[in-house]
């Protein structure tokens, strides 16, 4: 497993990839499904509903109902070469449009690759640590907010099926402020069903 820095690293890079995807969203383009190179049964046809990522977010006494539909010409779940799972999600609407709220990003490595049934655990033990996960949302001078990154938190995701290009899986996560310990988000009912890319 690699260290908690480069998790830290793709946290920021993703970060930063979430802010060219909002000022960029006008320009779309069509999304290609590349090759899969994971689960080779075809599986079910898949979400068709267009809500990828769902979860109820408490910000220390604030809740907020985070969905993140389908975008057409954004890959929001990809498991790349080097056996990391990234996933981005951000608040976006029915009609595909970004909304301004929270961001959800998590990374998983895993060199045995990714399947139906794996649990990865956030805690507070760099060592033991499974997940990166890190949620962002704009405070009301319009500063990034952060919670995840090093701080202590605890919580799973499980992966419930991954089939042919498709992945579905549950996740609840209590995540400390990056910046405040005081401040914690509770992160409960949180669902995945979405599209999978495979970069090879």
């Amino acid at each position: 497993m690699k260290t908690l820095s480069t998790h830290i690293f793709r946290i920021f890079s993703l970060a930063s990839m979430s802010l060219l995807m909002a000022v960029t969203i006008s320009c779309k383009k069509e999304k290609t499904e590349p090759s899969p190179s994971g689960p080779s049964n075809p599986g079910s046809p898949g979400n068709t509903s267009g809500l990828i990522a769902s979860a109820d977010l408490n910000f220390d006494g604030e809740t907020i109902d985070f969905k993140c539909y389908n975008m057409s010409f954004f890959e929001e779940i990809v498991i790349t070469e080097d056996s990391s799972l990234v996933m981005m999600f951000n608040s976006v609407n029915q009609n595909g449009n970004y909304t301004g709220g929270p961001s959800i990003y998590a990374v998983i490595e895993n060199s045995n690759g990714f399947s139906t049934g794996d649990i990865y655990s956030y805690d507070n033990n760099s060592s033991t640590q499974e997940i990166s996960f890190v949620v962002t949302r704009n405070d009301s001078t319009g500063i990034s907010d952060i919670y995840g990154l090093d701080q202590p938190g605890s919580g799973e995701l499980k992966i419930t099926s991954l089939s042919g290009t498709n992945m579905k899986g549950v996740f609840n996560f209590t995540l400390t402020n990056a910046v405040d310990p005081t401040k914690q988000l509770t992160i409960s009912n949180g669902s995945i069903d979405g599209s999978v890319f495979f970069e090879n």
